[in-house]
């Protein structure tokens, strides 16, 4: 006999409700809204239930399972509105489970017509359960589905009939995500007209190697704004349907993107528009280089246009990183990172080499069938080519082959770079001389290098000269850590000293600093002549008493 359900139909029913159960070992809760919630408590062998909204309290007897049941019977059967929503989640006995299963399976038979809901989250049943009830539900109110651990060829081969050709998006939770679950859902994937969306999500901490779903699943593309190790997702496209350029929007990136996916060189009118340079002008001044990017894939025409118009991709990072030469069997990868308003990570490798790793912060691969560092260059040329903008750092960790070609790029743009800060690891001079004179309004320059520099024709560049900061570090063993700069001309007066006192100075010829290091016994001695600035650790025992003795 029912015991809620006299408040239930007290409160108005309406569309926009959606049904929430909890389950737990000695509770559960119903609620169709914020305002409308139902609790089930077990009391030995009572059952209390309470209504929050108007609050009302009764205790009847019977397990509470069975009352909840009776109450969630009598609300299926006579509901009338479709639900936003119907969702059953929590932890219960598989007795207790097996008794609201076989209570909603009564209740839907029992009705005069179908349930409409838009979408079913039934997390405690199976997916055969789950498929059990779909009949007595009406397709096409029907648009997403969950389930969990289930088989999906089963669900897929049920959902492609018993949808009709309403196409809904279905989730499914595995633990963990296997081998064949991904070749399930990429069959899924070539039904378009019976699923508007499918996503996968991976219970298990095992992760997947983000390379290889992406091959895997060619030529099909996850949503990049729902693609990460737990969830991968893909959107499909309705083939009934031609998606409109009209709610293209500047001002968001996402849509963007989707909405350029989604254009089709059916929309002849629409890409004969947006070739119009005067058009086209107004929309890439709010565009950063991702953007573009799309944009240019999309017609010749459109491309042509862009290309005319060259807008600055208004790139704020660039880097550049050989990764993985230092490890044995690793496949040689070259890492690029751009900023632009977004952050792509990317990495350059010869297309015979995949590797099982944890990649999900890389963005895109390219697999190139020759050399890598000349790719790279290539689309180091095509990104900066027209940047006008300021970039706020340049990063380049790599060897002199690379170096050179990113400097013969620099060397043959129409203007120079203008770049914030400059971060290169080097082994020669050589190496600072292929990029350093190709920029502009450099600030501030650090130099890591292996080895000891010797810098001559460095020193005479303009831009070295003018910049605010500079720092040169050597990376080698720890307490064998020298650096020596020398020079050909040098502007250091007398304020040096006032500034910062030396320990020891001998009149114009030289000067010695002694700085704390954060080990106990390790200090830091810098010895500046006449052309010459030396750098090296020293020991405690190295440094003289009276300096140590004054820090006490």
């Amino acid at each position: 006999m029912p015991t809620a359900y006299q408040w239930i139909s007290e409160y108005q029913e309406d569309e926009k409700q959606k049904l929430r159960v909890w389950l737990y070992s000695d509770k559960i809760f119903i609620e169709l809204s914020e305002n409308f919630k139902i609790e089930y408590e077990k009391t030995g062998e009572m059952t209390r239930v309470q209504c929050k909204n108007p609050k009302t309290i009764t205790t009847v007897e019977g397990d509470y399972i069975q009352v909840f049941c009776d109450d969630l019977k009598e609300f299926l059967i006579n509901r009338k509105s479709s639900l936003v929503l119907f969702k059953m989640s929590g932890d219960i006995s598989d007795t207790g489970n097996t008794q609201i299963y076989e209570c909603i399976v009564f209740a839907l038979k029992s009705r005069s017509e179908k349930l409409q809901v838009m979408h079913i989250r039934l997390k405690i049943f199976s997916g055969r359960q789950q498929i059990a009830l779909l009949p007595f539900i009406k397709p096409m109110d029907m648009m997403h589905i969950y389930f969990k651990f289930s088989n999906i060829d089963e669900v897929s081969s049920f959902l492609k009939i018993w949808n009709q050709g309403c196409r809904l998006k279905v989730t499914f939770k595995q633990s963990p995500v296997l081998t064949e679950d991904l070749v399930s859902v990429k069959r899924m994937l070539s039904y378009p007209s019976t699923f508007g969306g499918i996503s996968l999500l991976n219970r298990e901490p095992e992760v997947l190697s983000k390379e290889r779903v992406i091959i895997f699943f060619k030529p099909f593309k996850p949503c990049s704004e729902d693609f990460w190790y737990r969830r991968i997702t893909f959107y499909l496209e309705n083939p009934s349907l031609l998606v409109s350029f009209a709610k293209f929007q500047l001002n968001r990136t996402f849509y963007i993107k989707e909405q350029i996916n989604r254009l089709s060189l059916r929309c002849a009118r629409s890409l004969e528009v947006f070739a119009n340079p005067l058009l086209m002008r107004t929309i890439l001044e709010k565009m950063n280089l991702f953007d573009i990017q799309c944009l240019r894939k999309i017609s010749r025409d459109i491309r042509s246009c862009i290309d005319t118009l060259k807008p600055d991709p208004r790139i704020v990072e660039y880097s550049i990183k050989q990764i993985g030469s230092d490890i044995d069997n690793y496949p040689e990868t070259i890492e690029t990172t751009i900023r632009s308003r977004n952050l792509k990570r990317v990495w350059y490798r010869n297309r015979e080499f995949l590797q099982y790793e944890y990649d999900w912060h890389v963005d895109d691969f390219v697999y190139c069938d020759g050399p890598l560092i000349e790719r790279v260059a290539n689309d180091f040329k095509i990104n900066i080519e027209h940047q006008k903008s300021k970039m706020n750092e340049l990063i380049l960790d790599c060897n002199e082959n690379m170096l050179e070609l990113i400097g013969n790029v620099l060397r043959a743009k129409d203007t120079s770079l203008n770049c914030k800060e400059l971060v290169m690891k080097v082994t020669r001079e050589k190496d600072i001389m292929s990029i350093l004179p190709y920029l502009d309004s450099v600030d501030i320059i650090r130099i890591d290098s292996i080895v000891n520099l010797y810098l001559n024709d460095v020193l005479n560049l303009d831009q070295w000269n003018n910049a605010f900061i500079l720092e040169v570090k050597t990376i080698a063993e720890k307490f064998d850590v020298n650096f020596t700069i020398e020079f050909e001309n040098s502007l250091i007066d007398d304020s040096l000293y006032t500034s910062l006192p030396p320990y020891r100075r001998w009149s114009n010829f030289q000067s010695v600093w002694y700085f704390r290091r954060s080990e106990p016994d390790e200090y830091f001695q810098m010895t500046l002549e006449k052309r010459t600035l030396h750098c090296e650790e020293v020991y405690e025992d190295e440094t003289p008493d009276d300096f140590l003795n004054a820090l006490i």
